[in-house]
């Protein structure tokens, strides 16, 4: 009989694999491979939707473990600039969110996507070695393709 970490996983495999917005599994390791493109998607699943300057600043408080008011400015401008030149174009062309002026919009499913994504790569980090990671989240893609 499955345990309930077990059940928990299959769960968001299945969800992760019946989304009607399917993900390439090449395009989610690519996504996910940057830890500022991860709490990016992980913001945009806490609020939908963000200005840069804010977007910037939660996910600098985020790689800072540290509240926003907190940060220094180069902490900010550097998350700032990495996001506006190159993060957000590679989110937006993947379908994650949308870019209008200073706007950034989720894509609700695509985001709930890779959340259990992540979700699922998180407990089986905690649950078996580097080696069988890929391994997991090849059989959370398994059916996720475009």
């Amino acid at each position: 009989m499955p345990n309930s970490t077990q059940t928990t996983k299959n769960t968001a495999i299945a969800q992760a694999q019946s989304e009607q917005q399917s993900i390439d599994p090449g395009e989610a390791f690519e996504m996910l491979s940057n830890r500022r493109r991860r709490l990016t998607i992980k913001a945009l699943d806490q609020q939908r939707e963000w200005t840069l300057s804010n977007l910037a600043e939660h996910v600098a408080a985020a790689e800072n473990d540290c509240r926003p008011a907190a940060l220094d400015s180069p902490e900010r401008k550097r998350v700032y600039v990495s996001l506006y030149q190159t993060h957000l174009d590679t989110l937006a062309a993947a379908g994650v969110l949308e870019v209008e002026d200073d706007r950034i919009a989720a894509n609700e499913d695509v985001v709930a996507t890779y959340c259990r994504i992540l979700a699922c790569a998180r407990d089986e980090v905690t649950d078996s070695d580097d080696d069988e990671q890929s391994g997991m989240l090849a059989s959370v893609l398994g059916g996720v393709r475009r």
